[in-house]
């Protein structure tokens, strides 16, 4: 792998000592001997590397698999934009030339080149160092909201953090501020906070450099201040806070100024502090040497502005000055860093900036100050906890390390759902296959399409908070609107070009290499989208739902609806690349006419959801009275494809036979329509309870209250090639079930696991021993019971049979 590591800093710049090349020899490690690391900077006249010096770049690079190309910094304006185009084609020429695969940049001035460089040369890029520059400019000053240079880089900053394929932010809380200023959470986010090598920065080496060269007593107290003077940082307030320190230690207090600052503007804030020149170290030392610099401190400043946005950075001198033991004096609200200190009690954190809040710190550092062997020892010790460059490595090994995000080829697949989001039969199953394949496989991309009904419906806010949520995870929804009612045809052609024009979009961007489809309706528009573009096809519980309508009266048989869904059924199995279907009787029917592969896929249950709650049984029977009592419940609807009052006469019937019976129904259905059913039988009220559940856990609750669970499927001849999930959350709780015969295959595995009851139906005349046929269920041991319906319900209906099925067919598509 060639990669472009592109700064917009100079080379000698500790932006680029500090914070760039000892992550571009951790990416070396990772990648071995494989491809060139190209690292180009911005040369700052005034840093312009001589020809020995830049020599001597380049052969310590090289040792590294870096090579260095550079071009000549402008400060932005008219001229600077011109260079800035400039660069942008002869990086383009060079990444043609140098074959480069990926581009690396390091802030948000880098990642605006990265994006145009996308554009002219197709390649992916990753940011380094993600943080909001431009907010940052704008609060410090330096930039104003009408500013050329804030808007163009806010720009950029909002549409590479949608585009970069990883970012590395320094900061968790970068990730909450561009969900909010960006309305987007990037791929594969990760934290790399600013970290410095604890070799290189060790209190304990012996350093060349004394006390007495730069004529400080050893005896005096030492403050040191590695960095620049004003935009991002304060400026008279550092001098006001050391002339605080002079006032308290008097001539045994020396400031050791590490700094690039003109000479007039250093004599200008010295006399406004007051601040002697004769306490004051100042010099600009080249990083290499500022280990040994450091060593000569006794505690250390980092003069932050604290403006809001700064508390998505961090500045690597608060790694060095932890890793050579020193506590720091630092403003609030600066990156993690001020609430580390604070919490760690390792430094000061200034509370305002008058001489009270200088004399506070002061007085709190020379209280630290008084056991330095010990204290130094705490700080290096959270430095090598929070701060080291293992920290970091880890995260480059996830990137570009063997089997990393950024070393395999980025996978989109295509899902269509004609069900809402929020719909229990898509987040129950497919949902979870999906998350399932992108937490495992950090280079897929799935673009999901769905159809949103008022019944589920999602307010804006929300829908854009699940869409950040998503995004993060890998998934892209879009979410179309399902229309039905009056001229239904008219309606259903309409929801068909809108999945049309979404999938054309998808097409020309991503180039999807699978599509997926969930149940038949979905799978029928997947087919002519999959036909046109030639992109493979795969479907998610096929069933014969046309049959389904008609066998239920819901359809005509002659009617356009049947007719149409059928034909596209069909044409399905016979094209589809990949079928997964419900039940092995489906699957026996389509391997005779399917062209691809045809799996038995039931609609399992993730088992770490579900399971028997021990204690949720005893809460909920006793907040409902029942704490003796028999309970039977059901998790479904009332008529369509369901028993209707069949279900309330079998209560009845239980009842009639053993008052103890109690009876839950867990349905999305009309409550007062079932209380009216329920009010036609001998069943008292007091003996139900009628509810919704939300969630998994929820549900895992109630079934665990419960003895037994009813299946209320009428059994006609087309319900044994469908997959209801009830019965695997019933499984899995531990729980028995009330089946018809011929229902899917859960009938068999009733009797062969020895977990259910089987009846004809649930018309009266065929529930005569029903009573019975659950009262010896029923005395098994409970214990027995729950751990032979949990096995059976891994077995039959676990969820990583199906994760394992998705995970091969994903693989094997290119």
């Amino acid at each position: 792998m060639n990669i472009l590591a592109i700064t917009y800093w100079s080379f000698k710049e500790p932006l680029v000592q500090a914070g760039a090349i000892p992550y571009l020899k951790m990416i070396r490690k990772e990648l071995g001997s494989e491809g060139t690391i190209h690292l180009f900077t911005l040369e700052k006249d005034s840093m312009r590397l001589n020809s020995a010096e830049e020599n001597e770049a380049k052969l310590m690079l090289k040792e590294h698999g870096i090579v260095l190309v550079y071009r000549r910094y402008h400060f932005f304006g008219l001229k600077a934009m011109l260079a800035w185009l400039g660069n942008l084609f002869w990086l383009s020429r060079y990444c043609k030339k140098e074959q480069i695969d990926l581009i690396h940049a390091f802030g948000g001035p880098a990642a605006s080149s990265a994006h145009v460089l996308k554009k002219f040369n197709q390649l992916p890029y990753i940011i380094d160092s993600y943080e909001p520059h431009a907010e940052s400019m704008l609060e410090n000053g330096s930039w104003t909201k009408r500013s050329l240079a804030y808007n163009i880089l806010r720009y950029f900053e909002r549409i590479t953090s949608k585009h970069a394929k990883a970012v590395l932010a320094t900061t968790a809380g970068m990730k909450e501020y561009a969900a909010k200023t960006y309305k987007t959470v990037p791929f594969n986010f990760t934290v790399r906070p600013a970290c410095a090598s604890l070799t290189k920065f060790n209190p304990d080496k012996s350093y060349s450099l004394s006390r007495s060269e730069l004529s400080i007593k050893e005896d005096a107290i030492v403050c040191v201040y590695a960095g620049k003077i004003g935009g991002i940082y304060l400026r008279e307030e550092i001098f006001d806070l050391v002339k605080v320190a002079h006032e308290k230690w008097g001539e045994d207090f020396i400031f050791l100024l590490l700094a690039d600052v003109p000479e007039s503007e250093l004599n200008e804030l010295l006399h406004s502090s007051g601040f002697p020149e004769t306490q004051l170290r100042f010099l600009y030392a080249d990083h290499k040497d500022i280990p040994a610099l450091l060593n000569l401190a006794d505690f250390a400043l980092n003069p932050v502005r604290p403006v809001p946005s700064k508390r998505y950075c961090t500045s690597i001198k608060d790694s060095e000055y932890w890793a050579m033991g020193l506590p720091i004096i630092i403003p609030q609200g600066i990156s993690d860093d001020s609430q580390l200190v604070k919490d760690q009690d390792i430094g000061a954190v200034l509370n305002g900036f008058n001489t009270k809040a200088y004399e506070q710190a002061i007085d709190k550092v020379e209280r630290l100050m008084s056991d330095k062997l010990v204290l130094k020892q705490k700080i290096r010790g959270i430095a090598k906890k929070h701060r080291s460059e293992d920290r970091a490595q880890q995260v480059y090994a996830h990137l570009y390390g063997e089997g990393g995000a950024l070393r395999l080829k980025e996978k989109t697949f295509f899902t269509l759902i004609y069900n809402s989001y929020a719909d229990p039969l898509y987040q129950n199953l497919v949902h979870e296959y999906l998350q399932h394949q992108t937490k495992e496989n950090i280079n897929y991309r799935v673009q999901l399409v769905t159809f949103e009904q008022e019944k589920y419906r999602i307010e804006k806010e929300e829908k854009e908070a699940i869409k950040m949520d998503l995004r993060e995870k890998g998934i892209l929804w879009h979410p179309l609107t399902y229309h039905s009612g009056e001229f239904m045809f008219i309606k259903k052609f309409y929801d068909l070009l809108s999945a049309f024009w979404q999938l054309g979009k998808i097409q020309m961007v991503h180039k999807p290499k699978l599509i997926l489809a969930f149940a038949n309706t979905s799978a029928a528009i997947s087919l002519l989208f999959s036909r046109i573009f030639r992109t493979k096809l795969m479907v998610y519980s096929f069933e014969p739902h046309s049959e389904f309508m008609v066998e239920f009266g819901i359809w005509k048989e002659t009617g356009w609806r049947n007719r149409l869904l059928r034909f596209l059924e069909n044409k399905t199995a016979n094209y589809a690349d990949y079928i997964l279907t419900g039940t092995s009787h489906m699957k026996k029917r389509l391997d005779s006419i399917a062209k691809g592969e045809v799996h038995r896929a039931p609609s399992s249950v993730d088992e770490s959801k579900f399971s028997f709650d021990k204690d949720a049984r005893l809460q909920k029977r006793s907040s409902l009275g029942w704490g003796e009592h028999k309970i039977m419940i059901y998790t479904g609807k009332f008529g369509g494809i369901y028993y209707d009052e069949e279900i309330t006469a079998l209560c009845d019937l239980l009842h009639r036979k053993d008052p103890s019976w109690r009876f839950i129904f867990l349905t999305p259905s009309d409550h007062q329509y079932i209380w009216d059913q329920i009010d036609k039988c001998s069943v008292p009220r007091e003996s139900f309870m009628i509810s919704e559940s939300h969630g998994s856990e929820e549900m895992s609750e109630w079934l665990s209250a419960a003895d037994i669970g009813l299946s209320a499927i009428p059994p006609l001849q087309s319900q044994k090639f469908r997959s209801p999930v009830k019965i695997g959350e019933y499984l899995l709780c531990g729980l028995p079930y009330i089946t018809c015969k011929g229902i899917s295959e859960d009938d068999e595995i009733a009797i062969s696991a020895q977990v259910g009851v089987v009846v004809e139906s649930l018309k009266t005349q065929d529930l005569v021993h029903l009573n019975e046929n659950i009262d010896h269920l029923l005395s098994v041991d409970e214990e027995e019971m729950r751990r032979r319906c949990r096995a059976a319900g891994i077995n039959y209906r676990g969820r990583a049979q199906v994760d394992q099925l998705f995970s091969e067919i994903f693989a094997k598509v290119e």
